[in-house]
Formats: structure tokens, C-alpha cells, sequence
């Protein structure tokens, strides 16, 4: 397994990152943010994105297609609550909401990626996501932005209580 360098520095070596998170062996960057019976949601491990956001399941499988009716309608309702705190509490005016299949090991998670004004300079549509996502990582894996990413978390845990 391949390590991976979490957005506050820290190197984990895991088999499945969204597993590790649900079952509470690794903290993401800023802790937990809320968690639902099926769901949870934290910054992204890896990219140090202020409000860049991961509703991850708690159960490992891959796709939207192998929901429960009980996880569809709790993962529907903490989708729009989470847009709304994003909107709400931080301020975020837009948003790209990405869902992949990619791969047979890959755990159900849910991209809540926010567009901030520094990002126009590298592009400002979904073709440019992967740029922003280095550029933060080259430039943003500070000290600083992970405070601000945990404060950022406090004020959003609070929303969710």
C-alpha cells in the first residue's frame, strides 16, 4: 500500500482511506466534521483546500447504485445540509459535487469541492480541479492553512450539533 501524505503532513500507509476514516483509525485534517448513521464528513485527507469536503460512507462499497433505501435517504438530506453549511457558515458561493467509480477498491465518497477567487488564476471549471488540487498541495501544505482548516471544521461542527 501506498502511503499518502494527509494535508497536515502527516503520512499514513492504509488500504482504504474512507474505511480508516469511518471506523475512526485515522483523524482527517481539522477531525470529524458531523456524522450520520451511514455517512460522515471531513476534509479532504489529502488536499489542503479550505472547505474542500468529503461525505464519505461508512460502509465500503462504491457506488450510488448500491445505496440501501435507508443510506439514499440519509446520505440526500446530509448532502443539502452540508451545501448549506458551506454556503451558510463558510461562505462557499459555489460548489462542484463530484462522485467516481474509478476502480474496484475505491470506497463510496462524495467530492464538495469549493470554488475560492485564488483558483481563477489556475482555471475556473471542472477540467481544472486536479491543477488546483497539486497548486494547493504545492503551495498551501502550511502550519497556517491547517489551523484555518480546523477552524473552519469547529464552525461547521457546530452547525451540524
Amino acid at each position: 500500500m501506498e502511503p499518502i501524505i494527509a494535508a497536515d503532513g502527516r503520512e499514513v500507509a492504509l488500504e482504504c482511506i474512507g474505511c480508516a476514516i469511518s471506523k475512526k483509525e485515522v483523524d482527517p485534517p481539522g477531525g470529524m466534521i458531523a456524522e450520520t448513521d451511514y455517512f460522515t464528513l471531513a476534509n479532504d485527507f489529502e488536499y489542503p483546500i479550505k472547505g474542500f469536503l468529503i461525505i464519505g460512507s461508512k460502509r465500503h462499497f462504491q457506488s450510488v447504485a448500491d445505496f440501501t433505501s435507508e443510506e439514499s435517504a440519509d446520505f440526500s438530506s446530509f448532502l443539502i445540509k452540508t451545501r448549506k453549511a458551506m454556503r451558510d457558515v463558510l461562505g462557499i458561493q459555489q460548489v462542484t459535487i463530484i462522485q467516481e467509480e474509478k476502480s474496484k477498491d475505491s470506497h463510496f465518497h462524495v467530492w464538495m469541492f469549493p470554488w475560492h477567487e485564488w483558483m481563477k488564476e489556475i482555471g475556473s471549471d471542472i477540467v481544472s480541479i486536479r491543477a488546483i488540487m497539486q497548486y494547493a498541495k504545492e503551495h498551501y501544505s502550511t502550519k497556517e492553512m491547517t489551523e484555518e482548516m480546523a477552524a473552519e471544521s469547529q464552525k461547521l461542527r457546530e452547525y451540524f450539533s
